[in-house]
């Protein structure tokens, strides 16, 4: 042989495959050198399983290809179970092994000298084969049982060889305090309103290290967040024998929790639709959509600036990022800022309350409106009454033998057709005054009903103040908010007339 393959496949610890490498590429230079063979390309796998049917073995396909290119002449493995474990994949170099009926295309050796170039040989080959992946599945049966377990019993069962963050062992399972307030701290952060992104900055910023040593992502944050191991549990997965199908199942774990089950389940829910699985969180930045740069003029983001503010809660900038189409030149405290707009919008609207007070024969036109709407509904619903009292005393005349049926059922549809018609009518005329504006409501003053709006509310209120918030870099230094740098672009002013006709007079 010219040049062989000789495949080599490691399943141990760090020590135990330096040596096992080193031991199995003597004995199979050794074995080519017997058989006359050149020198081997040596083809090795380390910790590739040859007994999963998606398992992935790099080297063992490159050999496959080299082989078929007739870049090798010939296989050299230690024993067969190291080539595969299915028998399906033997198929492969029992075809080789056939080709041509008594010439040897491509000859298979192992350190145990088994002769395949015959039929029982060939034979012993399937037998071999066969073995091999039985003791793979009753491996894989036993180390299954086993894992089931641990679990049941609340032991940890991990591949990892890393810790979870929060604990000082992937086994062991101790608590490590201040990790396990970092987690906690990010609950919290969830159930504020704050994004995922914001909390991968915080911790950038603060230098807090992974476990792994790697940088954090929102995937490694959101999967942390997301795992039931916070609230002491642990989820175990299986493959059904009977329908194949996987299941999962949540036990009990041996360790504390982190976070109580309700905030646990309230984070996961809120987090089960981000990022690219569903409905994002609702919006709580009110002028996210309104702000805009004011040096290039695209929309400004609002993100966490990492710090934390006196009470405790991350603070916030409103952000132009170049990967938005903007310069990435600007960037401003958004709390302020926020605080600067919704003064500006309940002055705006606190102008037009008293423009609706003080405009004459307005606020006494809306009274009488509504005089007259309340005049309209009382008849209506007074003439529902009666006619419920008549069906009533119809229906007593009737029970009591007073009234033949012939004349009650009659008499009985017309009243009900007469009663529905009055009843729709008071209903309608009911809804008309609902929706208009109370002279009532405009006495109130516009912070005490911010104070009670809800966040869409305050979105509606915000547009119509405003078209645009353009914001500018600050031209003072320190503490002290600059409003000059700060530009609401005003909707166009609301004059009386205006604003009769939107409410309807």
């Amino acid at each position: 042989m010219k040049s062989p393959a000789a495949y080599v496949r490691i399943s141990q610890d760090s020590e135990g495959k330096r040596l096992g490498v080193q031991r199995q590429r003597q004995d199979l230079k050794e074995l080519a050198k017997s058989l006359g063979w050149g020198e081997p390309e040596f083809y090795e796998d380390n910790d590739r399983s040859a007994s999963k049917v998606n398992g992935k073995r790099p080297e063992y396909d490159r050999m496959l290809v080299d082989v078929e290119a007739g870049r090798r002449d010939g296989i050299l493995v230690y024993t067969v179970d190291r080539l595969t474990r299915r028998a399906m994949q033997l198929e492969t170099f029992i075809g080789w092994l056939e080709a041509g009926h008594e010439q040897i295309r491509v000859p298979v050796e192992t350190i145990e000298h088994d002769d395949f170039r015959t039929s029982n040989g060939r034979m012993v080959l399937r037998i071999k084969g066969a073995l091999a992946q039985q003791e793979a599945e009753r491996m894989s049966e036993r180390i299954r049982r086993s894992q089931q377990q641990r679990v049941e019993s609340g032991q940890r069962i991990t591949g990892s060889r890393f810790r979870p963050f929060g604990f000082t062992h992937p086994v062991a399972m101790e608590p490590i305090p201040e990790e396990q307030d970092e987690i906690r701290g990010w609950y919290r952060a969830i159930l504020r309103g704050e994004s995922i992104r914001s909390i991968v900055r915080g911790l950038k910023a603060r230098r807090v290290p992974t476990v792994s040593g790697a940088a954090w992502t929102q995937r490694v944050v959101k999967d942390c967040l997301m795992n039931y191991r916070n609230v002491g549990k642990q989820e175990y997965t299986y493959t059904d024998p009977t329908t194949k199908a996987e299941i999962t199942e949540l036990f009990a774990a041996e360790w504390e929790p982190i976070v109580d089950e309700a905030t646990f389940d309230a984070v996961r829910a809120t987090l089960s639709g981000n990022p690219g699985t569903g409905e994002s969180r609702p919006r709580c930045y009110l002028l996210v959509g309104l702000m805009i740069c004011g040096m290039c003029g695209t929309r400004l983001y609002v993100t966490s600036t990492g710090k934390r503010k006196p009470d405790g809660t991350l603070a916030h900038e409103a952000r132009c990022f170049v990967e938005k189409g903007g310069c990435g030149k600007l960037a401003r405290r958004y709390e302020p800022l926020e605080q600067y707009v919704v003064a500006e919008h309940l002055r705006i609207a606190e102008a037009g309350r008293q423009l609706v007070l003080t405009t004459p024969g307005l606020k006494e036109a809306m009274e009488a409106k509504h005089r007259a709407a309340l005049a309209a509904a009382n008849p209506a619903q007074d003439r529902a009454e009666k006619l419920q009292v008549k069906m009533d005393e119809a229906k007593a005349e009737y029970e009591n033998g007073g009234m033949e049926a012939e004349d009650f059922y009659p008499m009985l549809r017309d009243l009900r057709a007469r009663l529905n018609d009055a009843r729709k009518e008071a209903a309608e005329i009911a809804e008309s005054v609902a929706s208009m504006p109370s002279p009532d409501t405009l006495l109130v003053q516009p912070s005490v009903i911010w104070d009670q709006a809800t966040f869409d509310q305050r979105l509606a209120g915000l547009a119509t103040s405003f078209e645009t918030i353009a914001v500018h870099r600050s031209n003072t230094m320190g503490a002290k908010f600059d409003t000059t740098s700060v530009v609401p672009v005003r909707r166009k002013a609301q004059e009386p007339k205006v604003i009769a006709t939107m409410l309807g007079l």
